[in-house]
């Protein structure tokens, strides 16, 4: 690799490849480096679709989405590329303070109960009218071809354990859900499989060694299968889950204890930012996050406050 670079942003995943495309629209001179050869599958971007959405507990995300809508309408329109598809997402939890939450920071005007009668009492949903799938493989190439340079390296291998509170966990997607407390139910109509099929994820699942993460897709627990599939046939009874779910596939992204990205400068080399832990939910807003990222570069206020993702949040006797 030759040239002179400005910036240098390591790791060509989706926050990586819109940390390099907004740089390179301000004029940046960047080079986007990454360790596998493009594309592949081997970190948490790849694959046909991701879920984008307003509805989110966080105010901090939903302030965000606006932005993030704005910014994928506009990359597929500039490269003619179709990268959205609408189709509305119903988010269901008998957690009261997450449903009012939701619906305060998404801006929805009523929560729906009526409709899902078998959903008990307790249960409440929020309907995000905007929400729907992101072709995921076509947005990662649109942000590494629109600007800038992308390259591969050759494979790095140097770690020191600890020095972020990152958990890497390996989830069991495609799979029947329970919506409550910790689980997150998505059910949507996926379009890389046919239309028979419905896709549907889990948000929990074991923590794995990201270099052998094939190893977990053999470990799927035969009991949790067994509940996740009772819970199909009972409160999803347009799905047929006598035979279990007719596809398993596995994904990893790397999860913080509070579920909430870190994105922060190194404490003893300013010119160091990092962004990680996005802990399954930074697809959808990664041209937002990375135009974050490249102010923090250029020492620009940010658009948005980054105190909710700083790394002093888990550093509660640091003086950094």
């Amino acid at each position: 690799m030759e040239g002179n670079y400005d910036c240098i942003v390591v790791g060509a995943g989706i926050e990586g490849s819109g940390a390099a495309f907004q740089l390179a629209r301000m004029g940046v001179s960047t080079v986007l480096l990454e360790q596998f050869p493009l594309p592949h599958s081997r970190g948490s971007s790849s694959g046909p679709s991701r879920i984008i959405r307003r509805a989110y507990t966080h105010k901090f995300y939903a302030e965000m989405m606006d932005e993030a809508y704005d910014w994928w309408h506009r990359i597929a329109a500039e490269t003619d590329t179709a990268l959205y598809k609408k189709c509305g997402m119903l988010t269901i939890s008998d957690d009261d303070h997450e449903i009012q939450g939701t619906k305060k920071h998404g801006g929805f005007k009523h929560a729906v109960r009526d409709t899902y009668t078998a959903i008990e009492d307790n249960y409440k949903g929020v309907y995000d009218p905007d929400a729907g799938t992101l072709m995921a493989d076509k947005c990662l190439r649109c942000l590494q071809c629109a600007d800038g340079a992308s390259e591969r390296v050759p494979y790095w291998r140097e770690k020191r354990p600890g020095d972020l509170p990152l958990q890497p966990v390996s989830c069991d997607v495609r799979l029947p859900t329970i919506s409550s407390g910790n689980y997150l139910l998505v059910i949507y109509q996926a379009d890389e499989y046919p239309r028979s099929r419905s896709e549907l994820g889990r948000h929990i699942g074991n923590v794995v060694d990201p270099d052998n993460r094939d190893e977990a897709a053999q470990h799927i627990i035969p009991a949790q299968l067994a509940v996740l599939t009772d819970y199909v046939s009972k409160y999803i009874p347009g799905l047929d889950a006598a035979d279990g779910p007719a596809i398993l596939e596995t994904c990893m992204y790397t999860v913080t204890p509070d579920e909430v990205c870190i994105i922060d400068r190194h404490p003893q080399h300013p010119n160091v930012i990092f962004a990680a832990g996005f802990s399954g939910t930074g697809f959808k807003l990664a041209p937002v996050l990375g135009k974050v990222l490249a102010e923090m570069v250029l020492g620009c206020k940010t658009s948005y406050d980054t105190t909710p993702f700083s790394m002093r949040r888990f550093q509660a006797k640091s003086r950094l």
